[in-house]
């Protein structure tokens, strides 16, 4: 590493250690960020959140979560990633099955008045549809509706395909 580099050219770095999935390269780099003397920017924290939500490590991106959340005060577009981070987990709690989570991340998004977007409201309802779960498709989907989200169309044919599917017995 040169020393002298600049807050983007250490961005650069760390976007090339996430794109091959190199999380622990990625926080090194951070790591020399900040003994450089800089300070992590927008840049910085969504490509960190974006790498571990995207490998699976919901753990870390609960971490960096809680870390951004305490920064928060201090600046640096945090809260546009702690949003964008939040958003991630819900969609990585999904993929693993754990709608209950999924779900808390959810209504804490709506409990600070950010709503989410149809893509998550759509990824959460197939969650639990894939869980064969009607019941919390059903209670997802309110929490979206009552949150101001309109979901996508689809979204109420997938829950009577499968509510129909299970009332013939194919299920």
């Amino acid at each position: 590493f040169e020393e002298n580099l600049s807050v983007e050219e250490y961005n650069e770095l760390i976007f090339a250690y996430c794109c091959s999935g190199n999380t622990e390269g990625a926080e090194r780099v951070l790591t020399r960020l900040c003994d450089a003397g800089h300070l992590p920017n927008l840049r910085t924290w969504k490509n960190l959140a974006n790498a571990h939500v995207s490998c699976g490590s919901t753990e870390v991106g609960e971490s960096l979560l809680a870390l951004l959340e305490s920064e928060q005060t201090h600046g640096n577009g945090v809260s546009a990633v702690v949003l964008t981070l939040r958003q991630q987990l819900i969609r990585a709690y999904c993929i693993m099955g754990q709608t209950d989570k999924a779900m808390a991340v959810a209504r804490k998004l709506a409990s600070l008045g950010q709503h989410p977007s149809p893509l998550q409201a759509a990824i959460l309802v197939n969650a639990f549809l894939s869980a064969a779960d009607i019941r919390g498709s059903l209670m997802a989907l309110r929490e979206a509706l009552s949150a101001g989200c309109r979901p996508r169309d689809d979204i109420y044919m997938l829950i009577l395909k499968e509510w129909r599917a299970r009332r013939l017995g194919w299920r």
